[in-house]
C-alpha cells in the first residue's frame, strides 16, 4: 500500500498539511490513493517529498510522468 501522510510527516519532522502541500507543489496526485480517510503514497512520491524536504535550497521538479498538459513539467 505504501506509507500515510502522517508516517512520514513524523518520520520528517514536519505536519501532514506539510506533507500535502509538498504532493501539490510536486505534482504527485497521481501518487497518492485514499483507503477510507487515509492517503497513502507510493514510494516514489514519499522520496520525492523526503528529498524535497532535506534539500530546501535544491530546485524542485514535478514529477514528469504526471505532468498535465499546460502545466509546468
Amino acid at each position: 500500500m505504501g506509507i500515510t501522510k502522517r508516517e512520514i510527516a513524523s518520520e520528517l519532522g514536519v505536519s501532514k498539511r506539510t506533507v500535502a502541500n509538498y504532493i501539490e507543489k510536486l505534482g504527485l496526485g497521481n501518487h497518492v490513493s485514499r483507503n477510507g480517510n487515509t492517503d497513502f503514497l507510493d514510494d516514489f512520491a514519499a522520496a520525492a517529498i523526503a528529498d524535497a524536504l532535506k534539500n530546501p535550497g535544491k530546485p524542485s521538479s514535478r514529477c514528469t510522468r504526471c505532468a498535465r498538459p499546460g502545466l509546468p513539467g
